[in-house]
This record gives structure tokens, sequence and C-alpha cells, in this order.
């Protein structure tokens, strides 16, 4: 009695499974591809850069404003040219530190 009940519920909803089983196969299918495409352009990547001494960089930068830099900060910037002359930073860290200040305590 079961069996064909449930036989008969599978035979209603044959459409359903056949795309249920589909959608399964296809994701399968992608995550296999997937794997080995990444796998296959990952080995011949590492082995050049083992191969050719690719090292790791960084950039570095001076910490001081150029002059053309002074000239726009006391331009364009209010925080900057309302600070007294001898105040007024000559690093970024400093402008970096002043715009924190003013963030924190904001000027009238």
């Amino acid at each position: 009695m079961l069996f064909k009940n449930v036989f008969r519920t599978l035979q209603k909803q044959l459409v359903s499974l056949i795309f249920l089983g589909v959608i399964i196969i296809l994701s399968s299918f992608m995550y296999t591809v997937m794997e080995y495409a990444i796998a296959g352009v990952m080995e011949p990547t590492e082995a050049y850069f083992e191969e050719a001494n690719q090292e790791d960089f960084a950039i570095s930068m001076i910490d001081i404003i150029l002059e053309d830099d002074m000239s726009y900060l006391m331009n364009n910037c209010p925080v900057v040219s309302s600070l007294p002359q001898g105040s007024i930073p000559i690093s970024l860290s400093g402008v970096k530190n002043l715009e924190l200040r003013r963030k924190s305590k904001p000027y009238s």
C-alpha cells in the first residue's frame, strides 16, 4: 500500500524530479570544472614564481611635505591655514594626526 502510494506520487512529480536531478548533476559538474580550472592556473603560476625568483615588494614614501603640497594645504585646508606659522606640520604623519584631532574635536 505504501509502495503504491509512493510510486504514484513519484509518477506525478516525474518532471520535477528530473529537473532536480539535472540541477544536481550540473552543480556537481560546475564545481568539478571550477576546481580543475583553478588548480590548472595555480600550479603553473606557482612554478613560475619559484623558477623566476619572484619576491614580495613594498613601496616606501618619504614622510615630508613638499612646497607644492604645503601651498595646496595652506590654500585649501582651513585647519592648516588657521594654525600659527611655527606649528604647521612638515610631515604626512603630522597632517594625518592633525586631521584625526580635528575629527575628534571639530573646530569652530
